[in-house]
């Protein structure tokens, strides 16, 4: 389980443009290629309420 403070970042699989977004009024941005298809990140989410872990075979995480 993740404890505050540790970041990750998702290695991706699609590559495609730069996405930003707003994250409670604070701007973000996300490289291409760091971004997933939307079935691969909702897997990710069910692995991770099944085993505590996000990590999938399309969707890893690394540290930051």
């Amino acid at each position: 389980m993740l404890t505050l403070g540790e970041t990750f970042h998702n290695v991706g699989s699609s590559g495609g443009p730069l996405l930003i977004f707003d994250y409670f009024g604070s701007w973000s941005e996300a490289n291409g290629d760091c971004l997933v298809p939307l079935n691969d990140a909702l897997d990710s989410v069910a692995q991770f309420l099944r085993t505590g872990k996000p990590d999938t075979a399309t969707v890893v995480y690394l540290p930051d």
